[in-house]
């Protein structure tokens, strides 16, 4: 199973005029002047420190103490003047200051019902203003003229555009009806002027948010589908990859497959008179063969689906079922193999585990039989409630392997794709040589995918 690590003496005489000629390069290029260091006297500015954003727990709170202590304060300043200016009644100003100011953190939850509250609201607490100077702005003052823009700004933010004008358009009608009635005692010129300030001001605030909302709206969707965007060109790019994949399997590895499978099939007929183990041995490779060529095609089905999958009948789906068959191939092919599964494959496991067991059974199998030929493996599987043990050890050989046999293994592609598959459902995998000269594999998988500690 130990890979071999000594290439040919023409792939070290390449080696070494690759690295010749990059020498020769690298003497012959112009030299590249370094840039200078900074001198002391200009010390490189600190890291801008990355802003960290607030948690949604923490937004919430900060946005409703801000919420809350501006209608406090709104309130402390409506109550006062209403009463000292206005000479609203004290029996109701405190109901009708609350219920207008209330408006505000209202629009939060119930926009269209702020609405309603706000406007009469401050309808009533303009006909009950009942004296007061004339000089004083009326029918709104200037704190439930900024609670009022608040409101509707709030409104704008939560409801949509044209609910907001509503509201906006009905405060300007509750000022023009207040203003109508109470023109005996109010100049209406002087009313009409203040109606005019309020609607400006409300109209800007409430026009600012239906503005402010729509950008960050705008640019959430932008940012949706930038990543859609991104996610497709990603889905693509792996679709093409795994075609490309398919497509270098089927060149490289089923062709090369077919052919010999051809001729370990054709054998016994190209060659009459053939003793009987080795026409056995030929129907071996053939069917050895045929199999990979099958699970092959169900691989390059799962490549070239547009999601990854394919039929269930169609995946390859070998499991701890399936490792008895496999340790009889193996010994079919001429390996002696001591096979000691216990109760391991009594209880179930993940299909995606039992494919991973199976494919590093399978592997440490085939790199015994390359690198070991002639030696004895043993095959171990422990199984407890969470955890699926793999032991795969071979002695050393009792002859020495031709030198190209591991050449022509894959160079350790093999072990580091068990380590993957392990990886991959949350196990680990840990190989060796023993002390003895042979080779470990012990491949610890959970019973459930991920399910590792």
């Amino acid at each position: 199973m130990t890979p071999s690590g000594q290439g040919t003496a023409a792939g070290r005489s390449r080696r070494g005029w690759a690295v010749l000629r990059r020498r020769g390069q690298a003497s012959a290029a112009p030299a590249v002047p370094t840039p200078a260091a900074p001198t002391p006297s200009a010390p490189a500015a600190p890291p801008r420190r990355a802003w960290v954003g607030l948690s949604t727990t923490r937004r919430r709170w900060l946005f409703w103490t801000v919420v809350g202590a501006v209608s406090i304060g709104l309130f402390t300043v409506e109550v006062p003047l209403a009463v000292s200016i206005y000479h609203v009644p004290t029996a109701i100003v405190f109901i009708l200051v609350a219920a207008h100011v209330a408006a505000l953190p209202l629009a939060v939850w119930r926009p269209r019902e702020a609405s309603a509250l706000s406007v009469a609201a401050a309808l009533v607490l303009a006909l009950v203003s009942t004296g007061g100077s004339h000089t004083a702005p009326w029918p709104w003052a200037v704190a439930p003229l900024i609670t009022q823009a608040l409101t509707l700004a709030m409104i704008a933010w939560k409801e949509v555009w044209w609910w907001a004008l509503t509201a906006w358009a009905a405060g300007g009608v509750a000022s023009v009806i207040a203003a109508l009635v109470m023109f005996a005692r109010e100049p209406l010129p002087a009313s009409l002027t203040n109606i005019v300030v309020f609607a400006n001001i409300a109209l800007f605030t409430t026009a600012a948010a239906i503005v402010v909302r729509q950008l960050l709206r705008t640019r959430t969707q932008l940012a949706a589908e930038r990543e859609t965007s991104g996610s497709e060109r990603a889905r693509r790019q792996l679709a093409d990859e795994r075609a490309r994949i398919a497509r270098e399997l089927h060149d490289v590895v089923a062709h090369g497959m077919s052919i010999l499978n051809v001729q370990a099939t054709s054998a016994p007929y190209r060659h009459p008179g053939l003793p009987e183990e080795v026409n056995a041995e030929f129907e071996q490779i053939a069917a050895q063969t045929r199999t990979t060529l099958a699970e092959m095609r169900r691989l390059l089905g799962v490549l070239r689906s547009e999601d990854g999958q394919t039929d269930p009948d169609l995946a390859p789906q070998p499991g701890l079922a399936e490792l008895g068959a496999l340790i009889e191939q193996a010994r079919a092919a001429g390996a002696e193999i001591l096979y000691q599964p216990g109760d391991a494959l009594t209880q179930s496991v993940d299909d995606v585990v039992g494919l991973a067991a199976y494919r590093i059974v399978q592997e440490a199998l085939s790199n015994a039989l390359r690198h070991s030929p002639g030696a004895t493996a043993t095959v171990t599987a422990r199984r407890d409630s969470r955890l699926l043990d793999l032991t795969i050890r071979n002695g050393p050989a009792p002859a020495r392997p031709r030198r190209d046999t591991g050449s022509l293994a894959g160079a350790g592609f093999g072990l580091r794709g068990m380590r993957e598959r392990a990886t991959a459902v949350g196990g680990t995998v840990e190989y060796g040589p023993t002390p003895d000269g042979g080779y470990r594999v012990d491949a610890v998988l959970p019973v459930h995918a991920g399910g590792a500690s």
